[in-house]
């Protein structure tokens, strides 16, 4: 059978559109799903990651509480392996302009601090953004918390996530999380659109 050169031309045009989609397809999907860096935050002088248990007491004293959080996936439900020591402090204190009380989750046994948390008097969605800024990713319960397994995913974003961007949500989607990676931070957001709390935190994978 004689070969034409539009055939081969055809030919060597399918080739190359091959070799496009087989090697350059998972670089671009790649790409597209880069996680966007997280930046732990200092807050008062404590870094989540980095800050321990003991540099908390020397910079806010004798907490107000101080417990001991089991983990909740254990497989031995009767002896739960202790995980984390949470502190919460009663006074309001003003941290980036703005009144909370503030609490800290340490690991036990690394004693590292890994989340700092502030609950605020009062605070709407439209205030955290004034304060906190528009540079945020919207992640709401469903795509946050597996109801059927009951397991929790990640609040990592991605570069191929849009900023800002406005989200419808129904009840059952309620708290949704603006998620702040060059802060490090989190802010929690109830279905009347108050904020519940803002977390910042050593990593987006907890």
């Amino acid at each position: 059978m004689r070969i034409t050169n539009m055939s081969k031309k055809i030919f060597l045009s399918m080739i190359l559109m091959m070799w496009v989609v087989v090697v350059c397809e998972p670089a671009i999907s790649q790409v597209k799903r880069e996680k966007v860096k997280w930046v732990p935050s200092t807050i008062k002088g404590i870094t989540p990651g980095k800050s321990k248990y003991k540099d908390v007491i020397r910079l806010f004293g004798k907490p107000d509480y101080e417990g001991e959080a089991i983990d909740c996936g254990s497989e031995d439900l009767e002896e739960p392996s202790v995980t984390v020591i949470e502190l919460g402090y009663k006074q309001d204190l003003k941290i980036e302009g703005v009144l909370a009380r503030i609490g800290f989750v340490v690991d036990d046994e690394t004693r590292i601090v890994s989340s700092i948390s502030l609950y605020f008097k009062e605070m709407t969605k439209e205030d955290a953004i004034k304060i906190y800024g528009t540079d945020y990713y919207v992640i709401t319960r469903s795509d946050y918390y597996n109801s059927t397994t009951r397991e929790y995913a990640s609040l990592c974003v991605y570069e191929s996530q849009k900023r800002n961007q406005e989200v419808k949500v129904d009840g059952s989607d309620y708290p949704i999380y603006l998620v702040y990676p060059q802060k490090g931070m989190f802010i929690q957001v109830r279905d009347d659109n108050t904020v519940m709390g803002l977390f910042y935190t050593d990593k987006c994978n907890m």
